[in-house]
């Protein structure tokens, strides 16, 4: 698909077909050298809002010009990244609810 091709029916499946790649990738890539759940990976990648944000890197990406290999490569870098960013996020909340327990825990005695 060129860079500057409007989407049509034909192309909007391409685009499907590129994102389910992506994420399939992106997915494998973490399981493989991290260890990670390749099911729990596939579910949270597969969500809606996931989805469009692969859609929305790798359609910014052909419009810039690249190739497919490297709008998709860079799709799915930016999909690690956000999922890694989310992930210590929640983690940071977890942990800073754990230390407020602890203290109110402490307060208490």
């Amino acid at each position: 698909m060129k860079h500057n091709t409007p989407l049509t029916e034909d192309n909007m499946e391409e685009v499907g077909q590129a994102v389910g790649l992506i994420i399939e990738f992106a997915a494998r890539a973490l399981h493989t050298e991290f260890g990670l759940d390749l099911e729990d990976l596939l579910r949270t990648f597969t969500r809606p809002a996931c989805i469009e944000v692969v859609a929305t890197f790798y359609l910014h990406g052909l419009h810039q010009g690249q190739s497919s290999a490297a709008a998709a490569a860079e799709a799915s870098v930016e999909l690690i990244y956000a999922w890694a960013d989310t992930r210590l996020e929640a983690k940071a909340i977890v942990a800073q609810r754990h230390a407020a327990d602890a203290l109110l825990a402490g307060d208490g005695e």
